[in-house]
């Protein structure tokens, strides 16, 4: 003899999917072959997740809906990397100095250029530490380097001819 069912009910067993957001990091970097101060993304980062996925079970003489399994599935996020200039140069010229030297063998008010000076300079380098959260340039290293200038020397004219 077969049992009659008066009623079917349908639970729902689906699967759900919870899904949570892990936020990335942004990390500064020097760099220094950057311009001073410039900023420059080298790696655009990611965010990551959480996924949690539940499936359900129903008790059939109960109909009681119960947690069977959960699966957890993350993917790590991926930081964003800021390249920061770190690296200041000041240059400050040197100007040339001129020696003036009386020579007899030129006319009066008459000017030669025995060699020619040239202008040397002064470079103070900076090199900055830089806050890996903010990218604040932070404080620094210097070192200085100077390029000699060399004067002008030059004859001027006394004699006066006729």
């Amino acid at each position: 003899m077969v049992e009659k069912v008066d009623e079917i009910i349908l639970v729902g067993t689906k699967p759900s999917i919870e899904t949570k957001v892990i936020a990335n990091k942004t990390v500064f970097e020097a760099d220094s072959t950057l311009p001073y101060q410039t900023q420059k993304v080298s790696v655009p980062g990611k965010e990551g997740s959480e996924k949690t996925m539940t499936s359900y079970k129903v008790d059939s003489q109960s109909g009681l809906v119960t947690e069977k399994d959960k699966q957890k599935q993350t993917t790590a996020p991926i930081d964003k990397v800021i390249k920061v200039g770190n690296v200041e140069k000041i240059v400050t010229p040197i100007p040339i100095k001129e020696e003036r030297r009386k020579d007899p063998s030129l006319d009066k008010d008459t000017e030669k250029i025995e060699s020619p000076g040239q202008a040397g300079e002064l470079t103070a380098t900076r090199v900055y530490e830089v806050n890996t959260h903010t990218g604040a340039l932070l404080s620094y290293k210097e070192t200085s380097a100077e390029t000699k200038s060399y004067e002008t020397e030059g004859n001027l004219g006394r004699n006066q001819r006729k």
